[in-house]
């Protein structure tokens, strides 16, 4: 039997990554696990995108906030908008203060903020982050929604920077 080097053999549990065979290190991966945190544009406007939507492992989700706290600390100051899909992913307490430190930290950067797929708890947990932190965010129901918002928030905001 003849054996195909780098050949798929193996979908990873990761979207965009396949394990490959290797002859020296066995099996290894083509890529990193998908970034959760991109941009996007709509209507013109920049947004900070943070994906953790379906994360149900504390491990994944303390990777993801600090992904994000990396990334946009690399941003101007008050630059950022951001949109968070939190949809299906479950919070603990450790992920909570992580959130809050994600929160604080991104303070200098993040001008306007919308988070998506709330369950109740985590709409607590956000206007708890509201409260402590000062930070405009809203919950919203669909992405769209969300960066609809963050795209009218960009034109109020440069409609005040304007010279009167």
């Amino acid at each position: 039997m003849r054996v195909r080097w780098a050949a798929p053999i193996y979908r990873a549990p990761f979207a965009d990554a396949t394990l490959l065979a290797s002859p020296e290190h066995g099996l290894c991966t083509d890529r990193s696990p998908s970034m959760r945190t991109t941009f996007t544009t709509h209507k013109g406007v920049r947004i900070c995108v943070l994906d953790f939507s379906n994360i149900t492992s504390e491990a994944e989700a303390l990777r993801a906030i600090d992904e994000a706290k990396t990334i946009i600390g690399r941003e101007p100051h008050s630059s950022v908008r951001t949109l968070t899909d939190v949809t299906g992913s479950r919070v603990t307490s450790a992920i909570r203060n992580a959130l809050h430190e994600l929160t604080k930290a991104n303070k200098p950067y993040v001008v306007a903020g919308a988070v998506v797929g709330v369950t109740a708890l985590q709409s607590v947990i956000l206007r708890g982050i509201v409260q402590i932190t000062g930070r405009r965010l809203v919950a919203k129901h669909t992405r769209v929604e969300a960066m609809e918002w963050l795209a009218n928030e960009a034109k109020l905001d440069s409609a005040s920077d304007a010279p009167a």
